[in-house]
């Protein structure tokens, strides 16, 4: 799944609102952290996925697109708060 955000609404903060709500809905669901993939190349999906804390974990060749792919991993929860 994606989310795809017009030219004539960007700018306007979206793009943060959904990730913020998505954060929260899988809080609430118990999830620890998100994974997501981008294309490799996609430099503001790229800028987004980094300037909301997720970290590069890997990258693939997909050849179902044909593309390569970067892994993000974003831990909602500071996983030293259980130790």
């Amino acid at each position: 799944h994606g989310l795809v955000i017009f030219p004539e609404f960007r700018g306007k903060g979206l793009s943060k609102k959904t990730q913020s709500i998505r954060e929260e809905l899988a809080k609430q669901q118990g999830y620890r952290i998100l994974i997501s993939t981008t294309a490799v190349g996609n430099i503001p999906q790229e800028h987004r996925q980094e300037w909301n804390g997720a970290k590069v974990a890997g990258t693939f060749f997909n050849p179902s697109t044909n593309h390569d792919v970067k892994l993000y991993v974003r831990h909602l929860y500071d996983w030293r708060q259980n130790l």
